[in-house]
């Protein structure tokens, strides 16, 4: 079991909570904040080792709010952004972020990121400390209660990809059954959540190699999945991706073994 602890700092609720409980997945403790005065109310009572801040934050914006927790040496900062200009990196790694990640963000990589600079920290790791010592008010333990509420929350709203019953399990256990070609869509996209999958990408998962860039079938098939779903009562979270093609932005467990995601895909 990890024994990392995460501050993620992010105001957009469909990123900020699939990815909090991706991140729970794996043994980490994440607290959740959706704009720097969240955090710093969370920051009273909880010492993270690693905190993800978004750039474009209500009120106090991520560049200024990593500064100032450089200064006071709240841990390893990794930055996102819907910017991926240089001027915006570099921006960001002056004021104090040790890395920088632009949106959407793949997952496998934001793990391996955290888990690499949690583990820098270990040799030197000090005893776990308030910051600045303040005592906590009403507002930091409700803040600190909020917090394990969404993380409570963001469990309730895994899905499920059911290889072998050609399922889709929506929160609540809702169960909508699938085709052959909706199973490999949801396939291709929950092999990767949060991760931005070219409309190349998804034709080539579907078994088509060549087809012509006016296509919609595509479109066709995932505007038919989210109206299965809200008719439900669960919107499904397939995104779309301007000029790209979508994402799958929310946990998701694949259901079935490696190899019979291979004959899936074979099929």
């Amino acid at each position: 079991m990890s024994d990392i602890r995460v501050l993620l700092v992010d105001d957009e609720d469909d990123f900020r909570t699939p990815i909090a409980l991706i991140l729970a997945n794996q043994g980490m403790d994440v607290r959740q904040a959706d704009s720097a005065e969240a955090m710093d109310y969370i920051l009273q009572s909880f010492t993270p080792d690693v905190i993800v801040l978004d750039v474009n934050l209500p009120g106090e914006n991520g560049f200024d709010a990593a500064g100032r927790l450089k200064q006071k040496g709240c841990g390893k900062i990794i930055m996102l952004t819907a910017y991926g200009a240089l001027e915006d990196r570099l921006e960001g790694l002056s004021r104090g972020a040790d890395y920088y990640l632009p949106k959407p963000v793949d997952s496998r990589e934001l793990l391996l990121i955290i888990n690499n600079m949690a583990a820098q920290q270990k040799p030197g790791k000090l005893p776990e400390t308030k910051m600045g010592e303040p005592k906590p008010d009403n507002h930091s333990n409700a803040a600190a209660t909020d917090a394990r509420e969404n993380q409570q929350t963001a469990t309730e709203q895994i899905w499920q990809l059911n290889l072998s019953e050609w399922q889709i399990v929506l929160p609540q256990k809702t169960i909508q059954s699938l085709n052959l070609s909706e199973l490999k869509l949801l396939l291709k996209l929950a092999s990767s959540p949060g991760t931005a999958i070219s409309r190349k990408e998804l034709y080539a998962a579907l078994g088509f190699k060549d087809y012509a860039p006016e296509t919609r079938s595509l479109d066709v098939m995932v505007s038919r999945l989210r109206r299965r779903c809200k008719a439900q009562g669960h919107e499904m979270p397939i995104k779309t991706v301007h000029s790209i093609g979508y994402t799958f932005n929310g946990a998701i467990q694949i259901i079935g073994s490696s190899a019979l995601a291979e004959e899936v895909e074979a099929m």
